[in-house]
């Protein structure tokens, strides 16, 4: 009986022990960080590794330790030159002291919630002072700068620091779309009656300019054939100056005589005597030089 009793005690000493040696040991992965938590009061820091503890009394709360995403709900914002617009951003951060993170937050909920106010705010503030264009495009990214900049100055006290913001989606409320896109539809109309006109007039400039070439081209063409004509009888000229003068004379004669009867004497019967007027023409004699 007393040998049970105490094997019974030897039994209940060690689970006293391991519970204990359970409870003073807690583990720290790579990527988290800790605090330790004794009755509400934060009373150490702890990185990645085992470490130990008051069995019972303290809590180890661990936060991840890389970097996290707040996905903001979609904010309406009016920009400054009055363009109503839902500007959808996302947001990285990461906890920088989880004692101060601990105290102020303690869950990932309430960040959400804080980092709406900061982040939403930010976002509507930076929106109002600029132009819908320079959102978009001009200053984007000199936008984005200001807001993650004010972000974290606003966050500096939360034990986390923001890392990037930016915007996930740029849209117009549901109520200014249809307006929007006959805006867009008109601006489109326009720009293709500028350009069928800047089109048009082109091409009338393109066609007076080749009515002109062609003119020109004829011009010069009829110019260069006159020319070509008068060389050509000039040189005529000249060559029957030379048949009708000097050693071709006879020979110029005796073609025109040809000629003549040819034209004048077609189906016709004649009694020509030496002595009329065809008495020369009839004595031609080709070996008389």
């Amino acid at each position: 009986m007393r040998r049970t009793r105490t094997m019974l005690l030897l039994a209940l000493f060690g689970l006293l022990v391991v519970l204990f040696g359970a409870q003073a040991l807690c583990v720290v992965d790579a990527d988290e960080q800790g605090i330790l938590v004794r009755w509400g009061e934060v009373v150490a820091k702890l990185g990645p590794g085992l470490h130990m503890k008051v069995p019972f009394s303290d809590v180890l709360v661990t936060y991840p330790a890389y970097i996290l995403q707040y996905d903001s709900d979609p904010v309406d914002t009016v920009t400054k030159d009055k363009k109503n617009l839902v500007l959808d951003s996302v947001a990285l951060f990461r906890i920088s002291d989880p004692k101060v993170y601990y105290s102020r937050f303690r869950t990932m909920d309430a960040t959400q919630r804080g980092l709406s106010d900061v982040i939403d705010g930010t976002v509507k503030l930076i929106a109002s002072s600029n132009t819908m264009e320079e959102l978009l495009s001009i200053k984007r990214e000199e936008v984005l700068r200001r807001i993650i900049a004010i972000a974290r100055e606003q966050t500096k006290d939360y034990g986390l620091i923001v890392e990037d913001v930016a915007f996930k989606r740029v849209s117009l409320p549901k109520q200014n779309e249809q307006s929007v896109y006959e805006s867009m539809s008109t601006e489109r109309r326009r720009i293709a009656t500028q350009l069928r006109s800047e089109g048009k007039a082109l091409r009338e400039e393109i066609m007076s300019k080749a009515d002109r070439e062609r003119t020109h081209r004829v011009s010069e063409a009829l110019r260069k054939s006159e020319e070509i004509r008068g060389i050509g009888d000039k040189e005529a000229q000249r060559l029957i100056a030379e048949a009708t003068i000097g050693t071709g004379g006879e020979l110029y004669q005796f073609l025109r005589s040809m000629e003549i009867w040819r034209n004048v004497l077609p189906q016709a019967t004649f009694v020509i005597r030496p002595e009329g007027i065809f008495k020369d023409l009839l004595h031609f004699d080709p070996g008389k030089r």
